[in-house]
């Protein structure tokens, strides 16, 4: 769709650049870019599995999600500083204590 949509205001501004263009023809280039920035983030959605329930994802993908998602990007990514999420990903998904 964002390929349709792309190719529809390109047509507009080939047309529209022999009368002038206006405001209107202005808000509809930032929506087209509102809507490569919808596209993107599904598509890095879909590429990382966001949205599924914690029961879906495996231990080794949980373990890659809490290093990355637990130390900012200033520090440095060491083994040992993620060794504080060990207790958390051994444990088994679905089960009580």
């Amino acid at each position: 769709m964002t390929a349709i949509s792309t190719l529809c205001v390109v047509l507009r501004f080939v047309q529209r650049l022999s009368i002038g263009v206006s405001w209107d023809d202005w808000c509809i280039l930032a929506s087209l870019v509102f809507a490569y920035g919808c596209l993107t983030t599904v598509l890095v959605a879909t590429i990382v599995r966001a949205g599924y329930h914690i029961e879906g994802y495996t231990v080794s993908e949980l373990d890659t999600y809490m290093k990355v998602k637990a130390l900012p990007r200033s520090q440095d990514m060491s083994r040992s500083k993620v060794a504080n999420w060990s207790p958390l990903l051994s444990l088994q998904v679905g089960t009580r204590q």
